[in-house]
């Protein structure tokens, strides 16, 4: 085959030399790329990794104060419950039957609790059919029945019972802490003590750090067990 004279070559040295330059270009580009990814992606995923690090420490450092917050709030709550249920469980394994159903003497056991412990609103001694055979306290409730209250259903089956917030004969807001005492031969008594919910606004309240704060209680089912600024009023759902 003759060369060309004017180009200096034939022209398939010519196309072998164009093929030659396309494929340096593309191994040139891949290598470029090449180089670029194993620079680059250390890069990629430490930066992905502290950004969720970050993420992670700001979220933690946000919640903290109000995990502590909700942390001091339930050890004061369980505090104030404890205190008062063992006083209660106390008092009906000292005291018989007999004695406590003496609306005298339940009078001045109230009294000498409202002393000591503070928050009771009154005092009621129930016998197993449910109806209250003795109280102390400001209102008229003596021989009603609270056989049908979940209430007393719950401290029969469990022995001790806290009570969410209800509104009862009263018609007021309130919680009741419940503890029973077997008397042998099937027979049992109940003696049961009221409190108004204000005792647990206060206890609430008092943890506020800010007074344009908010903070509530509620129950199994979302029911406010005290007000809230933002929410509603208390048995708001």
């Amino acid at each position: 085959m003759s060369k060309d004279p004017e180009s200096g070559g034939s022209p398939m040295e010519a196309q072998d030399s164009l093929i030659s330059v396309r494929r340096y270009r593309k191994l040139l580009a891949t290598a470029v790329i090449g180089v670029s990814l194993v620079a680059l992606a250390p890069l990629l995923i430490m930066t992905w990794v502290n950004y969720f690090q970050y993420q992670e420490a700001f979220r933690s450092e946000s919640t903290r104060p109000m995990v502590r917050f909700a942390a001091n709030g339930k050890q004061s709550l369980e505090s104030f419950l404890s205190a008062r249920t063992s006083a209660l469980t106390l008092l009906i394994q000292e005291r018989s039957f007999s004695d406590l159903r003496n609306s005298r003497e339940l009078n001045r056991v109230l009294n000498s609790l409202k002393q000591a412990f503070g928050g009771f609103v009154d005092l009621g001694v129930i016998n197993g059919e449910g109806i209250q055979v003795a109280y102390a306290g400001p209102y008229d409730l003596q021989g009603r029945s609270y056989a049908d209250y979940e209430w007393f259903h719950a401290v029969r089956a469990r022995g001790v019972f806290v009570s969410d917030v209800f509104l009862g004969y009263r018609d007021t807001p309130h919680f009741v802490i419940a503890v029973q005492r077997d008397l042998g031969d099937g027979d049992r008594f109940i003696l049961r003590a009221t409190f108004d919910t204000d005792v647990i606004n206060r206890l609430v309240n008092s943890l506020l750090v800010q007074a344009s704060g908010d903070a509530f209680i509620i129950n199994d089912a979302g029911v406010l067990q005290t007000p809230s600024r933002f929410f509603g009023s208390v048995l708001e759902l």
